[in-house]
């Protein structure tokens, strides 16, 4: 009876354990790295390879929060598109599309967090960030190689905000046009500043 026992739960584990690899192998599939740990080869797989919209907001989140911290100093996005056929560069751009959103709202969250004294810093950030992504709207189908055609990157972020915040209940409407403003005013701010003569 104990025999019996013992080989019923190993036969228990292995099926479990089988099971469990098997769903791990399906969520990743196929071949993806765990999004938390990626470098930027397998961001990339990420990004050329599955569709995001099917993602989990999490997903998305921790995806869009990697790409940001991986490609911080930015990326020459024309020559990349050179490297992938149609296909491929139509699912990049989608899915630069579709993370867009949760990173937003991360940035957005963040900055009403903060203390009024800390926003304009992390304002600059923002702006920083958006400015590391130049480029990256050369791979839109209808752009073909044609880098920050139709506004750039930045035409985009605004766009795809605006999109969002016609989905939003009225309060997160409100958080949206208030973070939108801040970002517009700073933008206008430094512009300003780098036009100014030097000395002023």
């Amino acid at each position: 009876m104990h025999s019996q026992r013992g080989i019923a739960a190993v036969l228990l584990s292995g099926t479990l354990a089988v099971a469990a690899a098997a769903g791990a192998a399906w969520v990743f599939w196929p071949g993806l790295p765990d999004p938390a740990v990626a470098d930027r080869d397998g961001l990339f797989r990420w990004l050329v390879l599955r569709d995001l919209s099917n993602e989990s907001p999490e997903t998305q989140t921790l995806l869009a929060q990697r790409l940001e911290d991986e490609f911080s100093e930015g990326l020459d996005w024309e020559s990349v598109g050179g490297k992938l056929d149609e296909t491929q560069r139509t699912r990049l751009w989608g899915n630069i599309l579709v993370l867009i959103e949760p990173w937003l709202k991360a940035k957005m969250e963040h900055y009403f967090a903060l203390a009024s004294a800390e926003r304009g810093a992390y304002v600059d950030r923002f702006i920083d960030t958006i400015s590391a992504w130049r480029g990256a709207d050369s791979l839109r189908p209808e752009q073909g190689h044609n880098p920050d055609g139709g506004g750039g990157i930045v035409s985009v972020v605004f766009e795809e905000t605006e999109k969002w915040k016609k989905q939003a209940d009225p309060q997160r409407r409100e958080r949206i046009s208030q973070f939108l403003l801040a970002v517009q005013a700073r933008w206008l701010l430094r512009n300003l500043r780098q036009l100014a003569p030097a000395g002023d």
